[in-house]
């Protein structure tokens, strides 16, 4: 029973999936707009143009946590000779910060015996459950508070690189193609995934297990899951990999600085990879299986 459930969900689940895909692919190579309301603060629309892509914020202007940063600035007689930064980030060790400090030293205490005056900043970053501080009365206060207290809550560190993903819109009718059959190509896949597995389960119902047409379609589900990771190869390569985006930030004076560069990664999902060579394994493993029913059938 359960089987043929199943069986009949993956086969909807198949539909759904390849009229969606070709309804994205017309739209992104027309550029007609497919809206589809979902709920009220939620429309999908099939038809935006370009590829989803993961990127790596290398340089961001937005500081990791917990972070405390203290900027510094030495002004003589209206007008500014030094600026800086002591920054503690969660990934500078004692060592380094120590370096940073003593150098400062030195540099203010030259500063302030030539009669300069100093100004300080300091800048603290965390991570912490929502709702604290609860009011703007002294936050800064609080914050620093909160990032060195030992109160029962969880604390939180950012680990690694800042992730974003970006849509690369195509430049030109030959892109809109060539981006709405990749996204086409890697929907079919997965709607054909479902229609093997729909396949399968009403084998299953019928009570067919090993035998070659399953072993057939357990072949061909890994390789339609391994198919959309090895396309996203060929276009990172082919393509993904020669671009460098960066996001910049325009003044009013016309002066523009960048807040944070992207270096795009292969869209590789590693869970699919897992799944597909498991699906390989266990068609290999119905092969022997298939192989020694024959056998035994043949000795009785």
């Amino acid at each position: 029973m359960i089987s043929s459930v199943l069986s009949r969900v993956f086969f909807w689940s198949f539909l759904i999936i390849l009229i969606g895909g070709l309804a994205a692919m017309i739209g992104q190579a027309t550029n007609i707009s497919l809206p589809v309301k979902i709920a009220n603060s939620f429309i999908l629309n099939f038809s935006r143009p370009g590829i989803l892509v993961l990127a790596k914020r290398t340089n961001p202007a937005e500081k990791e946590a917990p972070d405390t940063t203290i900027r510094y600035s030495f002004q003589k007689d209206a007008a500014i000779t030094a600026t800086g930064a002591i920054p503690k980030p969660v990934y500078m060790n004692d060592e380094a910060f120590e370096t940073s400090r003593q150098a400062f030293q030195k540099m203010m205490a030259a500063k302030l015996a030539a009669g300069e005056q100093l100004s300080l900043d300091t800048q603290s970053t965390v991570i912490r459950q929502e709702g604290y501080p609860a009011d703007g009365n002294n936050s800064m206060a609080k914050t620093a508070a909160l990032a060195n207290s030992n109160a029962p809550s969880n604390m939180i560190s950012q680990e690694g690189r800042l992730w974003e993903q970006l849509r690369v819109r195509p430049a030109g009718s030959l892109q809109s193609l060539a981006f709405a059959l990749y996204n086409f190509l890697n929907m079919a896949c997965y709607a054909f995934f479902f229609l093997v597995l729909s396949r399968l389960f009403r084998n299953f119902y019928n009570r067919e297990y090993f035998t070659a047409a399953n072993t057939l379609l357990l072949k061909r589900a890994g390789w339609l899951l391994m198919a959309p990771q090895l396309l996203a190869l060929l276009v990172y390569y082919s393509f993904l990999d020669n671009i460098h985006p960066v996001k910049l930030l325009a003044g009013a004076a016309g002066q523009v600085s960048i807040v944070a560069a992207y270096d795009i990664i292969a869209g590789i999902d590693c869970t699919m990879i897992i799944l597909a060579l498991a699906l390989l394994v266990l068609s290999y493993i119905f092969s022997n299986g298939l192989k020694l029913k024959q056998e035994n059938a043949l000795i009785i």
